[in-house]
């Protein structure tokens, strides 16, 4: 898990994509365990206060370094819509990395 020190706020009705970038597991060999990462709007309010992790998976067998300030992911902020049958669960967030809280 690389911690990017990163939050983002947003309208409930937006979420954020998060791809690895193209070079990762050419230059690097990691890849992004999850594939495409989904962050949620209420995820700003997590356990963790919404700061924004990276699941990493290094298929080479040596070690590798991300230096800080290192471009390793993009992200990118796309609105959503819920379909009229779909419960309206407004509930807050309790889980962290991982958990949509619903």
């Amino acid at each position: 898990m690389v911690k990017t020190g990163i939050r983002v706020k947003m309208p409930k009705n937006e979420v954020v994509l998060m791809f690895p970038r193209s070079s990762l597991a050419i230059k690097k060999g990691l890849m992004m365990s999850n594939g495409v990462g989904v962050i949620d709007s209420d995820y700003y309010y997590a356990d963790n206060k919404g700061h924004i992790m990276i699941p990493l998976y290094n298929f080479k067998s040596e070690e590798v370094l991300i230096k800080k300030h290192e471009r390793i992911a993009q992200a990118i902020f796309t609105n959503y819509f819920k379909t009229t049958d779909e419960d309206q669960n407004d509930t807050v967030r309790l889980g962290g990395f991982g958990s949509s809280g619903i």
